[in-house]
């Protein structure tokens, strides 16, 4: 399993007590507070998805997402086929900035001007480390989401 050590900052109410600390609300080294080890999967590099429209009556839309990552935060760029601006444009371009925390992964996606979009989508996803895919939801409003699933190349 691909894997780097991470330390992630421990947002529970309840903190065990690290050797070294007495204080809970002593900083670590380095400004943080409460820090433990975990190894989390290497997410970086290009990932092929489709993201589905909740009606189904549209096909889904494939993308590729070239991910990029950095201790908990994610960063990266989606090129999609063009299927809703000007059809001028034959693919439409997106930014991508978020986190990880664990397998959750939480980021958005802001389309760049191409083909006159440049609103933001809101993603959710999972990732499963053994078959390096992740899956979940992109919400632009209460009422229009749906799913969406990419697998590492």
């Amino acid at each position: 399993m691909h894997g780097t050590r991470l330390a992630l900052l421990l947002l529970a109410a309840s903190w065990m007590p690290i050797a070294g600390l007495s204080d809970p609300g002593e900083p670590a080294p380095g400004g943080l507070l409460r820090v433990q080890n975990v190894v989390l999967p290497e997410i970086g590099g290009t990932w092929e998805g489709t993201y589905y429209y909740p009606d189904r009556q549209r096909p889904g839309v494939p993308f590729i997402l070239e991910l990029a990552s950095k201790e908990t935060s994610i960063s990266g760029k989606i090129s999609e086929p063009n299927t809703f601006g000007d059809p001028s444009a034959k693919f439409l371009y997106a930014h991508v900035a978020g986190i990880i925390e664990g397998t959750k992964l939480r980021f958005v996606k802001t389309y760049d001007g191409t083909g006159g979009q440049s609103h933001s989508v809101y993603y959710e996803a999972t990732l499963d480390p053994g078959t390096m895919t992740i899956s979940g939801v992109w919400v632009i409003s209460d009422r229009w989401s749906g799913q969406f699933r990419a697998a590492r190349r």
